[in-house]
């Protein structure tokens, strides 16, 4: 049985696993998407380091999670 990868580049889908990042348009604002409480999500300002604007990539269940709001994740 082949062992789970838990870090480095998933090559399948192309995020680094386990790495915080930003989902960031591509408009001159330069926005970023933002996760509420509630499950929703707003483009804002970026802010470095700021937990509801951060994400990471699950290799195991295939999803963007929020690192704020752990249990709130984004299908791809």
């Amino acid at each position: 049985m082949k062992a789970r990868q838990t870090k480095g580049l998933d090559a399948e889908w192309g995020f680094h696993l386990n790495r915080p990042f930003y989902i960031r348009t591509k408009m001159i604002t330069g926005r970023t998407v933002e996760a509420l409480p509630n499950g929703n999500l707003v483009l804002r300002t970026i802010f470095k380091d700021r937990k509801p604007q951060m994400f990471t990539f699950s290799g195991i269940a295939k999803t963007i999670e929020s690192i704020e709001y752990p249990g709130k994740s984004l299908d791809i």
